[in-house]
């Protein structure tokens, strides 16, 4: 969600696609802003309509990815559509943006998707969330070989700033974006400046990879 406000405040078009059905959270958040489309993994032809926008001139698409879609995306790279092949017709490169707890499991599917993408041009984005520890207590992430491939692939490694439990909580309950939350009439003056403050150094991370965005 947060890519999709960086958007908005850059005035970027864009298409929007959220293939999460269990957590819609760019349709809950950002529906009202811009459309959001609904797309179904099961579907062979789940991709189709975003190739085919791509194909007649829109620049940018935002897909978020639905956790658990491995096999979704192994399909798109080596079934009838074969991913490499569709990009390289379309003039288009294809970003990843992961975000990365401190877990074991979290890094065992950053190497998968490694793997999986290994015949796609990408430009990765690896996200450290904060709330989760700050970056100097991301030591399993530091010390393994999955970070010296996401540097050997030139992976932009950003941070995502802690925010109050209870005041995302408070967010998250309502379905309320952040840049709508920091002038928000319900929340209190130190919240909304809490937002303002997570927003300003967010804002400076995601600056430093929009050039892949």
């Amino acid at each position: 969600p947060r890519q999709q406000f960086a958007y908005i405040r850059l005035n970027v078009a864009v298409d929007v696609y959220d293939s999460d059905k269990r957590n819609p959270d760019l349709s809950r958040y950002y529906n009202r802003k811009v459309p959001v489309t609904q797309i179904d993994l099961s579907s062979k032809t789940a991709f189709d309509t975003l190739f085919d926008k791509i194909s007649e001139g829109q620049n940018r698409a935002l897909f978020d990815l639905a956790a658990g879609a491995g096999d979704a995306l192994k399909y798109l790279v080596h079934g009838d559509i074969q991913l490499a092949g569709t990009l390289k017709e379309l003039g288009a490169r294809l970003t990843i943006v992961f975000v990365l707890n401190r877990s074991r499991s979290s890094l065992a599917a950053l190497h998968q998707s490694f793997i999986d993408l290994k015949e796609v041009p990408v430009d990765w984005i690896v996200v450290r969330n904060n709330h989760y520890g700050e970056p100097e207590k991301y030591i399993r992430y530091a010390n393994s070989n999955t970070r010296i491939e996401a540097r050997s692939r030139g992976a932009i490694e950003l941070d995502m700033p802690e925010l109050l439990d209870d005041l995302y909580d408070e967010l998250d309950q309502s379905s309320v974006p952040f840049c709508e939350a920091a002038d928000s009439e319900k929340l209190s003056f130190t919240n909304k400046r809490r937002i303002r403050a997570w927003l300003e150094k967010f804002d400076g991370e995601i600056d430093r990879a929009m050039a892949v965005l």
